[in-house]
């Protein structure tokens, strides 16, 4: 595995609109090598009978095991947020949890994001 700094530039919504920029910091993920990821998304899909729900929290919870350190600040909110469940209380952590999975299934992503670590 590799660690990868997530630090959260342009979010885009559920629609794919770029969202306003609220959030400074970074959120630091295990991202598992190839053969694992493929793994991962095994495990996900299941017997292939699994509802998008079922897949959805199935693919949460084992994010949540890759994401190492929460450290997100919304200045304008007077907002901390150091925790992984925290984060998916508001719209814009949703869409950061998104990129998240997107790294999880998908890999580091080069160009966006701060690199490896």
């Amino acid at each position: 595995m590799k660690t990868y700094d997530y630090i959260p530039r342009k979010i885009k919504d559920e629609e794919g609109n770029l969202m306003d920029q609220v959030f400074t910091g970074k959120v630091t993920i295990e991202v598992p090598f190839y053969r694992e990821r493929l793994e991962i998304g095994r495990i996900v899909q299941g017997d292939g009978k699994e509802s998008n729900v079922d897949i959805s929290m199935k693919t949460l919870e084992i994010l949540k095991k890759h994401v190492k350190e929460v450290d997100i600040t919304c200045d304008k909110h007077d907002l901390i947020i150091d925790n992984f469940d925290d984060l998916g209380l508001y719209q814009e952590g949703g869409a950061i949890i998104t990129d998240l999975i997107q790294i999880l299934i998908k890999g580091i992503p080069l160009g966006e994001g701060s690199g490896p670590s």
